[in-house]
């Protein structure tokens, strides 16, 4: 899943990957940041072969990209979506758009050799 934190002293979206795995939650250091104009499109993929999350985020705008691999052991073949959920008690941008939805094949980096 994918983190946000707004850092008003900044005017920046700082954003990161975190991952539920047995009863856990894990949280990368940030991956990226964007303004809050910036457009951001994020893919999320399961490797079952590699044992692999994959978080990949772009920002068509400024061209920056982060990617993130988390490993994981079970074998269950089942995942959940969760929507869109806002938690800690900083303040943010009052108006924020968020457009869920596939999009097209790009060119997204494939998962890489450990």
């Amino acid at each position: 899943m994918v983190g946000w934190r707004y850092q008003p002293d900044r005017d920046v979206i700082e954003l990161n990957a975190y991952y539920h795995l047995n009863k856990q939650t894990y949280y990368t250091d940030s991956l990226m940041h964007i303004r809050r104009e910036e457009a951001l499109f994020v893919a999320i993929r399961i490797d079952w072969s590699a044992r692999k999350y994959l978080v990949q985020m772009e920002s068509p705008k400024s061209g920056a990209r982060a990617t993130h691999e988390m490993p994981f052991a079970h074998s269950e073949k089942r995942f959940w979506e969760i929507n869109f959920y806002f938690g800690g008690n900083r303040p943010s941008p009052q108006e924020i758009s968020i457009r869920k939805g596939d999009i097209e094949e790009r060119d997204w980096p494939k998962t890489t050799k450990a």
